[in-house]
């Protein structure tokens, strides 16, 4: 089996990761869109997006754009994969975002459901449970000539599928070639005393919050596991959750045809859309999201006695003015996606890998500082590495 990473060795975002079996078969794990920051390239690859087709399936992990968002670009005889539902959630996002992708998200064909195989020539994949705020984010186990990889996808231990993350993955402990990881967090050091430290703290504190005052909550529009997670505990109380039309759309999704396997996804039947007609109503105990920056401000001065969360990466304050920042309602709570330094220590020493791969990251070194212990290569882009 061989293994090249045609980006992602020495960057956040754009990842795309050919694995080839020694007769041949070639597939692709997730296919994203470069962030402006490092240039919004496209990708150019031979079999992928350029020439005949030449690989027999590319594999989407997650509905972000930095892992799925150039899929448009992927030549028409390379069929795309991703979960169902949340295929339709990538579709939908895409489409109340104007996303260059949405056409090809409608195309994608489903993978098969959690532990469910599918065979690509002779690599079989298996796809796992993650957490990662979107529904439902995956892990695939890639064997072929003897060997195993799992690639992560992006991941985290402190969400609110810890548990059922790491028991689907307990079989696999031990018999792991080589772990390609996302290590985002691996180099971030003193950023992380900023953050909240789970779902559940969050969820608290929104809670205390909501003890004394309405709530605008500010987060990403598929980051549907917090918005199911807080709907749940906010019903229990009594009170009320609202959403956009473009959340609501989104939601749709999750729960249209066929319930959601974990049990507090059925939380995502609560959201109502807001209009102006509810503001005098708002009170305490009532829970806004928001996923608009404008709908976020617009809010705020309509419903002066909300608390205003921001939940999404502080880097993303630029998009506000410091007026607003400097409001004594707002407050920043960014729980992370991403799995903290300790965790990516913490998830290798529970499934014993031969080897770590680590991809989405600028600080390669870093982590192998971090898993110490453990054979950490380090690969460039566009290099081949055989198991």
């Amino acid at each position: 089996m061989k293994i090249n990473v045609i980006r992602g060795t020495h960057q956040f975002g754009g990842n795309a990761v050919k694995v080839t079996s020694d007769s041949g078969s070639a597939i692709v794990l997730d296919f994203g869109a470069e962030f402006a920051v490092n240039g919004g390239r496209a990708i150019v690859a031979e079999g992928i997006t350029a020439g005949k087709p030449g690989v027999l399936g590319v594999l989407i992990s997650h509905s972000h754009k930095d892992h799925a968002g150039l899929i448009h670009t992927i030549l028409p005889g390379v069929p795309v994969y991703m979960d169902r539902i949340a295929g339709r959630i990538y579709r939908t996002y895409s489409e109340v975002t104007g996303r260059p992708e949405a056409a090809a998200a409608g195309k994608m064909k489903a993978l098969p459901p959690l532990c469910g195989k599918i065979e690509f020539g002779d690599i079989t994949v298996t796809p796992f449970l993650s957490d990662h705020g979107t529904y439902r984010s995956e892990m695939f186990l890639a064997e072929a000539d003897g060997k195993r990889l799992l690639y992560t996808g992006d991941f985290r231990l402190h969400g609110l599928l810890r548990s059922e993350l790491l028991s689907g993955l307990g079989s696999l402990r031990g018999t792991v070639d080589l772990l390609i990881t996302e290590a985002t967090c691996a180099g971030r050091g003193d950023e992380y005393s900023t953050y909240v430290p789970s779902e559940r703290t969050l969820e608290k504190s929104v809670l205390e919050f909501l003890g004394k005052s309405p709530v605008i909550l500010f987060c990403s529009i598929i980051n549907i596991d917090r918005i199911a997670g807080l709907s749940g505990l906010v019903k229990d109380k009594g009170g009320r959750v609202f959403v956009s039309w473009a959340e609501k759309r989104v939601i749709d999704e999750a729960v249209k045809d066929d319930a959601p396997p974990a049990a507090f996804y059925q939380n995502l039947s609560i959201p109502e859309t807001y209009d102006s007609s509810l503001f005098a109503d708002i009170g305490k105990g009532d829970l806004i999201f928001t996923s608009s920056f404008e709908d976020f401000r617009i809010l705020s001065g309509m419903i002066p006695s909300a608390e205003l969360v921001f939940t999404e990466w502080p880097g993303n304050l630029a998009h506000m003015n410091s007026a607003f920042r400097e409001d004594p309602r707002f407050h920043v709570m960014h729980v992370s996606g991403h799995a903290h330094p300790a965790e990516l220590r913490e998830f290798a020493e529970f499934l014993l890998p031969r080897a770590v791969l680590p991809v989405h990251t600028s600080s390669p070194e870093k982590c192998a500082e971090l898993l110490e212990g453990f054979r950490v290569l380090p690969l460039q882009d566009g290099e081949d590495f055989s198991l």
